[in-house]
Parts: C-alpha cells; sequence; structure tokens
C-alpha cells in the first residue's frame, strides 16, 4: 500500500513538473561579485536552441549568446560579475521559439 502512494505522488510530481512553464531565476552572490541566472524548460528528446540577452540599464544589450540545450536537459546557466557594471536594473531575456521570459536582476544588490 505504501508502494503504491509512493508510486502516485512520484507520477504526479513528473506531471506538474513536466507541465510547468519555462522558468528563468537569477541570483546575486555577493561574495562572489557576480549574478548567476538559470533558464529552464520543458524536457524534450530533441537539441533546443535558445537565445540569452543581458540587457543593461540604459537598455542597451550587453551580451547576446546563443545556447544549445542538448536532448534530455532542461536548464542552462549563465552569469555576469557586477564589478565594473553599470549599476541599476539588469535584464536578463532568454528568447526560445519566439517567446521570451525575463527577469529583472539590480546592481548592486538591494539590502531590505
Amino acid at each position: 500500500m505504501i508502494a503504491k502512494i509512493v508510486l502516485f505522488l512520484l507520477l504526479i510530481s513528473a506531471h506538474i513538473l513536466a507541465s510547468q512553464d519555462n522558468v528563468a531565476d537569477c541570483i546575486i552572490l555577493e561574495d562572489e561579485g557576480s549574478i548567476v541566472c538559470k533558464y529552464s524548460t520543458k524536457k524534450l528528446n530533441i537539441e533546443q536552441q535558445i537565445t540569452v540577452k543581458w540587457i543593461n540599464p540604459n537598455g542597451e544589450i550587453d551580451r547576446e549568446r546563443e545556447i544549445t540545450i542538448p536532448p534530455n536537459n532542461i536548464s542552462v546557466y549563465d552569469f555576469r560579475y557586477t564589478d565594473g557594471r553599470d549599476l541599476g536594473i539588469w535584464n536578463f531575456i532568454v528568447l526560445q521559439n519566439n517567446r521570451a521570459c525575463k527577469i529583472n536582476c539590480v546592481n548592486p544588490p538591494v539590502t531590505l
């Protein structure tokens, strides 16, 4: 009986994870002086092409990269060092299949 419940919970968890939309998330690592962003997508058995853009506080593209997500993988990471970068709100944008996923990062980090 317990094995059936565990199996049921695993199947439900797998279904929930598989149905999630593409998500971007960033974290500021103050001790390393960097912003690390992760983009997660649905798991597919084919390569997925994405474009990552870092937009500086002036609205200019600071960096643009084409990244291939290998088959059966779901996430990629990109990072920027904060030292020497413009202060203000940075945008991390991922383009995939004519859809955009965007998250804002603040340099320097805001302490609440």
